[in-house]
């Protein structure tokens, strides 16, 4: 169980600290996430840039980081996701959008999804 609650504080913090500003409902939305039933070709990260900004691939990255007594279950992966210019922006995201900014949807890519998952396993022994 403690490793769970290092898994999911540390996957937070990591996410949390490369966001600039993140709405109080998206923090709570985050920290009632269960990490380990999340499906990793899923993952999906949506930047909020002011017009003229670009986001690009690797420009965001999901740390997933993992301590254990026995190191044979610790890890500390990094995950530069890729912009998905085809993924359809979701209703609640088209509304928030402000008139001089742009939404980039992120996700990763195959190895990386297959190497998260790997990784949950690892935590799920």
């Amino acid at each position: 169980m403690n490793r769970i609650l290092l898994f999911v504080f540390l996957m937070m913090t990591s996410v949390i600290s490369g966001c600039s500003s993140v709405p109080l409902t998206t923090m709570y939305k985050m920290l009632s996430l269960d990490p380990l039933g999340i499906e990793p070709s899923e993952v999906t990260v949506a930047v909020q840039a002011p017009t003229g900004i670009v986001v690009n691939n690797n420009d965001v990255v999901i740390k997933l980081n993992v301590k254990a007594d026995d190191p044979n279950y610790s890890f500390e992966h990094e995950y530069f996701v890729k912009v998905n210019e085809q993924y359809a922006l979701p209703d609640e995201l088209k509304q928030k959008n402000k008139a001089n900014s742009k939404i980039f949807i992120l996700q990763l890519n195959k190895s990386d999804a297959l190497k998260m998952l790997h990784g949950q396993d690892i935590v799920k022994k």
